[in-house]
């Protein structure tokens, strides 16, 4: 995983030479990717529509190294309005379920 100041630095660079990706519909894209989505509820992705594929794929690079989450892929949107990438979150959140368990506990 990056540092902070790191990630941040890549994160600025990004979004000048890409943009920001904007956010989709997570059953839509999980719906998209077919059999790479399978078994993951809306929940468990992340889903976001970025201007070219390689801009999906410099963010889906980003993503994983700063946050450990992991590519389950992209595809062109339906509409011709770029690429979706969708990232699967499902550690992390166990992460964060562990944490919370654990400050409950006496």
């Amino acid at each position: 995983m990056t540092g902070p100041d790191d990630f941040e630095a890549r994160r600025e660079a990004l979004t000048a030479e890409h943009g920001q990706g904007r956010h989709y519909d997570e059953a839509t894209a999980l719906r998209l990717l077919g059999g790479a989505g399978a078994g993951l509820n809306v929940n468990e992705a992340l889903a976001w529509l970025y201007p070219t594929r390689e801009a999906a794929q410099a963010w889906h690079k980003l993503n994983h190294e700063h946050h450990g989450h992991t590519s389950l892929g992209i595809v062109a949107a339906p509409d011709g309005d770029g690429y979706i990438g969708v990232m699967d979150v499902r550690k992390q959140l166990a992460e964060m379920r562990a944490r919370h368990e654990a400050q409950r506990r006496p």
